[in-house]
């Protein structure tokens, strides 16, 4: 059995093949009508985000030997972030404007804590130079396409309808498209070429600050070695 990347990136590839062929077969299209225009919307499209968008995140976070506190923080502003796009587009309405401004500030709460821990990776030597190049790339990948979709969002049919739907469905298409396929070919050919394969972390909760004498006590720990995933 392969390591822990390949099983991140075939259900990112799986879930986004079939959310993609449920929007080609118009099984997961609605039409709402707002301002005397009808406007076609994807849930699927917001099902695919807060599915695969939490994946790669964690897939970043492997790699990057981030410690669990990150990790839940990461993908909870994701997860935070594409949930107030789906209210926004689906129940918000008058205040769908509101929405799309809360999730904003989630995703940059998010990139400031996922370059944080890249530049932690990096300066404290967390991970090998090998590692931490191969972060540094998927860490920009992941911002710069992932900022085109509030955007988009905010000029698109869910926003000021300012663009045209084929011109919004196009970059959208392409942002997710470019991104998914960077990590399926950084993660899957790269990094084996390194022997970084294996993901391998020990993680004692007594030697992260703040948790005290409630990790003495028998807390959790968190210890998943390269053997779980071989």
């Amino acid at each position: 059995m392969g390591p822990i990347y390949y099983y991140i990136m075939f259900f990112v590839a799986s879930i986004s093949a079939l959310v993609y062929y449920s929007m080609w077969s118009e099984t997961s299209v609605v039409h709402i009508k707002e301002d005397g225009q009808n406007h076609i919307l994807f849930p699927a499209r917001y099902f695919d985000w807060a599915v695969t968008s939490p994946l790669m995140l964690i897939a970043l976070s492997l790699l990057g030997d981030a410690p669990l506190p990150a990790i839940v923080g990461i993908v909870g502003c994701d997860i935070l972030n594409v949930s107030c796009l789906f209210f926004g587009a689906f129940y918000g309405y008058e205040h769908k404007f509101f929405w799309w401004a809360t999730g904003l500030i989630f995703f940059a709460v998010l990139l400031f804590m996922l370059f944080q821990e890249l530049s932690k990776a990096s300066e404290l030597g967390r991970v090998s130079q090998y590692d931490a190049d191969t972060l540094r790339w998927l860490t920009y990948i992941f911002a710069a396409c992932w900022a085109v979709f509030p955007v988009v969002w905010l000029v698109g049919q869910t926003g000021t309808s300012t663009t045209s739907f084929n011109v919004e469905i196009a970059f959208e298409v392409l942002a997710d498209v470019v991104v998914k396929l960077s990590f399926i070919l950084i993660l899957i050919v790269r990094l084996p070429a390194d022997g970084a394969s294996q993901y391998s972390i020990k993680r004692d909760m007594n030697d992260i600050p703040d948790y005290g004498s409630a990790m003495k006590s028998g807390g959790w720990r968190g210890n998943l070695t390269s053997s779980t995933f071989v």
